[in-house]
């Protein structure tokens, strides 16, 4: 892993990133999160259109030497400033289908929490317990 501006701004968007929407850290492989959800009202998506902007900006005002740190930012730039038309337009409060939808993505993550000891069922049954969903 290199240690350049561009790599740091891409590392802290996704620390941010999962604290506001713990499902991607269960997506993506990041332990310590299956058990938590993120916040589906319309505040918590704007807590998560705000970051991509906060990083969106922090990005563009960033110098970028090499071809490879030109290439993360272009390809950071293009996924959040996707993102945030995405979150801007409103997409989120239109996801009402069976794959693409907050029901299911809770379900997917219980689908790749680990079931191979006592202490990870137990951790799966509380989180399929927990009131707040």
């Amino acid at each position: 892993m290199t240690d350049t501006p561009i790599d740091r701004i891409s590392e802290r968007y996704l620390d941010e990133l999962i604290v506001l929407n713990p499902t991607v850290a269960t997506h993506i492989g990041i332990e310590g999160y299956d058990d938590k959800y993120p916040d589906y009202s319309p505040a918590g998506y704007e807590e998560q259109a705000e970051l991509a902007r906060r990083t969106v900006a922090a990005a563009e005002a960033t110098e970028t030497p090499t071809l490879r740190e030109q290439a993360a930012k272009d390809a950071l730039l293009e996924r959040l400033g996707l993102e945030v038309e995405a979150l801007d337009a409103g997409l989120w409060q239109h996801q009402v289908n069976a794959i693409a939808s907050v029901a299911p993505e809770i379900r997917h993550v219980f689908d790749l929490m680990p079931t191979e000891t006592d202490e990870h069922w137990a951790k799966l049954t509380e989180a399929m317990e927990r009131p707040d969903l």
